[in-house]
């Protein structure tokens, strides 16, 4: 290895390794902020401000059980919060319990001081979990587009040709021809979830024209 390509491995080993200090550093900074805040939620649990900064931290640091718990546990002091009930909402969405999510979802939308940002993201996140629940699915994708070919007709470049010894001439027609073609293809699938536990029925399309 020359200079010039090893010096530039141990800069890229130099660079990587920086990456790395910086996240296990931001990682390390998160942790001891999530620990400051709850010793803090500890003397003062009816404090909102730290009870939110903590289950936003805990979001980012994966713990969402943390972040669940923290949350209902702001709800017990100030109930009916919309903001507090969608991050709960999603959250639970997240973990996949739907029932659970779609409840808080639609405490938001009964609530009469819901703001309107928060409104339309619960009816996003209830259009998904509608989705989600749905039995069937249907999807489908199709495509179209414009070939060229050199022997379109899949024929012989000579009009010569010998079939079982005996030599015979093609017309004109009867030979290779170039030309254009509309070629359309779609692919079509089906899926109902039947009623007992991982059981599912699928059914696949696959079309071609040209």
């Amino acid at each position: 290895m020359g200079k010039r390509r090893l010096a530039h491995f141990l800069t890229g080993i130099f660079a990587a390794g920086l990456l790395l200090s910086a996240g296990t550093e931001a990682a390390s900074n998160l942790e001891q902020r999530r620990q400051e805040l709850f010793q803090v939620m500890l003397q003062a649990p009816d404090d909102l401000d730290v009870a939110f900064e903590y289950a936003a931290l805990s979001v980012q640091a994966g713990d969402l059980e943390g972040a669940i718990a923290t949350l209902e546990r702001m709800l017990i002091y100030a109930p009916g919060l919309p903001r507090v009930q969608l991050e709960l909402g999603a959250l639970y969405y997240r973990l996949g319990s739907l029932e659970v999510s779609r409840a808080y979802f639609e405490s938001v939308l009964n609530s009469a001081n819901a703001p309107p940002e928060v409104i339309e993201r619960v009816k996003v996140y209830l259009a998904q979990i509608d989705e989600a629940a749905s039995p069937t699915k249907f999807s489908a994708a199709i495509y179209a587009g414009l070939r060229w070919q050199s022997n379109a007709n899949a024929a012989p470049d000579a009009r010569e040709i010998t079939l079982n010894g005996l030599p015979f001439v093609l017309g004109d027609d009867a030979t290779s021809q170039d030309d254009f073609a509309f070629f359309t293809t779609g692919s079509f699938h089906y899926q109902v979830d039947l009623a007992s536990q991982g059981d599912r029925l699928e059914a696949d399309l696959v079309t071609y024209g040209a």
